[in-house]
This record gives structure tokens, C-alpha cells and sequence, in this order.
């Protein structure tokens, strides 16, 4: 195996491996992204549960408050319809609104708490939102890192003409060989002539152009 491809395989090896260094870096920084998402969303989603609960056992009890008052005031009707007004009736009219009072209050209360427990900055698209925006932090060392690695493909083989060529064409332009060429015609025109078969020999045409 001659040196320069030696040192290509050599070179694309250690390019390989930065590669493979840089899957496992994007791998480990999107599953650490990804786990304080998760703890996140799943820390507000049990206090936001909590709070849920509350109210809708709240509202059992409410309902179960109501039931109780609205057959209080149907009981104090039928005795109002029967009788005359009792001197406990508007005691118990003011028992009733009272009872209602607390279960608006309690009611207004628990709502309130479950409002802002909904509304309660970060939310779960606050918190994806900043876990995309991080994402894109994070991938600017990626594309660094990409970046060396694409700059590592363009010098991992010399792509300048070998030194010997150099070299060597000197040698065919200054050692008059056009002489050889020419044989026993020494005539200048001939002498150039094959001058400039030697230099389209040695300049082709271009596969580029």
C-alpha cells in the first residue's frame, strides 16, 4: 500500500471515529434535553392533578350542599303554605342564603386555585418551547463539529500535483529533446513544432474544462 493512500485510510479512519463521537454527543444531549422535559411536564402535570381533584371533590360536596339546602327551603315552604309565618322561618331563609354564600365562596375558591394552577407559568408548551430553542443551542456545536468533519475529508488526501512533476517537467522542457526529435532537421520552425508537442503533451486538455 504506497504512503499517500496509507495516510488517507489512516486519516479517514480518525474521521470515522470523530463521526461516530459526534452521533453519541447529539444522542447524549437530546436524551438529557429530553429527560428535564419529561420531569417537567410530569411535575406540573401531578400538581395541576392535585388541584383538579380538589375542586372536582369540591364540587361533590357542594352539590351535596345544595341537595341538603334545597330541601330545607322546600320544607319551609310547605310549612309556610300550611301555617302562619314562624318566628324560626327567617332564620332559616337566612340559614339558606348563608349556605349558599360559602358555596359560592368555597366554589370561587377552588376555582381560582385551579385557574392559576392551569395558568401558572411554565406551562407544558412554555416548556417544549424552551426544550426546541435548546435544541437549537445545542446544535450549533453539532454543526461545528459536522463542519470539522467535513474540513478533515478535504485535507485528508494532498490534493496538490506531486512535487516530482514539477520536477520532472523541467527536466523534459530543458534537456532539448526536441533535438531527438527532430533528428537531422535543425530547422527552427521544426524545432519548435515539437516544443510544442512536448508542452500539449505534458498540458492536455483538461477533464475540467
Amino acid at each position: 500500500m504506497g504512503r499517500n493512500r496509507k495516510d488517507a485510510r489512516a486519516n479517514l479512519r480518525e474521521l470515522s471515529s470523530k463521526e461516530e463521537a459526534m452521533f453519541q454527543n447529539m444522542m447524549s444531549d437530546l436524551k438529557k434535553l429530553e429527560a428535564e422535559l419529561r420531569t417537567s411536564i410530569e411535575e406540573r402535570s401531578l400538581n395541576i392533578e392535585a388541584t383538579l381533584l380538589d375542586l372536582a371533590s369540591a364540587r361533590d360536596a357542594i352539590n351535596a350542599g345544595l341537595n341538603s339546602a334545597r330541601k330545607e327551603l322546600e320544607k319551609l315552604n310547605r310549612k309556610l303554605g300550611k301555617s302562619k309565618v314562624s318566628q324560626k322561618a327567617p332564620q332559616a331563609i337566612r340559614e339558606v342564603a348563608r349556605e349558599l354564600g360559602d358555596v359560592r365562596n368555597t366554589y370561587v375558591s377552588f376555582r381560582k386555585r385551579a385557574s392559576e394552577a392551569l395558568n401558572k407559568p411554565p406551562t407544558s408548551v412554555d416548556m417544549v418551547e424552551e426544550f426546541m430553542q435548546s435544541i437549537i443551542k445545542r446544535a450549533s456545536s453539532w454543526e461545528d463539529e459536522a463542519r470539522k468533519i467535513e474540513g478533515g475529508f478535504a485535507s485528508s488526501v494532498d490534493f496538490s500535483m506531486p512535487e516530482q512533476f514539477a520536477s520532472l517537467e523541467g527536466l523534459v522542457k530543458g534537456g532539448g529533446y526536441e533535438v531527438i526529435l527532430a533528428g537531422e532537421d535543425r530547422d527552427p520552425a521544426v524545432l519548435k513544432a515539437f516544443n510544442e508537442e512536448l508542452e500539449n503533451l505534458m498540458n492536455p486538455e483538461s477533464p475540467e474544462d
